[in-house]
């Protein structure tokens, strides 16, 4: 009878370690390569968020057994302006990890000191029934810059070539008279690791809705229900180009002749 209920009780407990493991919170990728000198921008997909919500992330150097960082060994925490962690799918949470150049100038100090060479980055997630927070890491590991990062756009900057602009970091308003063909510009575009790069050159008109946070996006970077959201403009032309590994870009705009020249107002 004892060892009935003791057998009983092990199939118990073992049930409930299962039950528990499967409704654990896990992330994709698990590890990704990052630039050792510059920010880097890394697409990420937690799975199994059932009653939880992402807290704060943090970038460390070590974890515990929970995954958890290990005191002293923080390098940062994701600023608020960078959180774009959005729920996706059924209990899905989509998250774009950019780590700031500071925190990858640490793990490389740190990695100087002959420590690894990989650091973490940790995400709490906090349930809404009073269940313990869970910790979730993605291994960082420091890979130059090159071929081996995601590509993934850090900065772009629009301007006209030959204005102040281009040579400042002052904001320049154009002047057009109507009927008159705009001035060329230029998009300026930083970015991590190589790839092909595709887009659409639009214009937004007068009286068009002003585009969000969200149409600023690129697609990649939304969970795949919402690409299909995006507000889209007036198509001027498009844009098919390999981005070698060098981390800039200068791409051309598209010809000024294409743009609408009799409506007034700011374009």
């Amino acid at each position: 009878m004892r060892c009935f209920a003791l057998s009983t009780l092990m199939t118990t407990i073992l049930m409930l370690f299962v039950q528990s493991f499967a409704h654990a919170v896990t992330v994709s990728p698990r590890g990704v390569n990052v630039r050792t000198f510059g920010p880097t921008t890394v697409f990420l997909t937690f799975f199994g968020l059932d009653d939880q919500r992402p807290a704060e992330a943090l970038w460390c150097g070590a974890i515990n057994a929970n995954q958890s960082c290990v005191p002293g060994t923080v390098f940062g925490r994701l600023p608020i302006r960078s959180n774009l962690a959005t729920r996706s799918g059924n209990n899905n949470l989509t998250d774009i990890m950019t780590i700031p150049a500071s925190v990858a100038r640490r793990a490389y100090q740190d990695a100087l000191r002959g420590n690894a060479s990989e650091f973490f980055y940790v995400r709490r997630f906090v349930s809404s029934t009073g269940g313990v927070d869970e910790f979730v890491a993605v291994t960082c590991r420091l890979a130059g810059g090159g071929a081996r990062v995601p590509l993934s756009l850090t900065n772009v900057r629009l301007e006209f070539v030959g204005s102040a602009e281009a040579a400042s970091s002052t904001r320049v308003i154009q002047i057009v008279a109507q009927g008159q063909q705009p001035p060329v510009w230029q998009a300026d575009i930083r970015y991590n690791g190589t790839g092909r790069l595709k887009g659409r050159w639009e214009v937004v008109l007068p009286g068009d809705t002003l585009p969000t946070r969200q149409d600023l996006l690129t697609e990649a970077t939304l969970p795949i229900e919402q690409r299909g959201l995006q507000r889209r403009y007036t198509l001027v032309d498009s844009f098919d180009r390999f981005l070698p590994p060098t981390g800039q870009v200068i791409l051309p705009g598209p010809d000024p002749a294409k743009l609408p020249k009799n409506t007034t107002g700011l374009h």
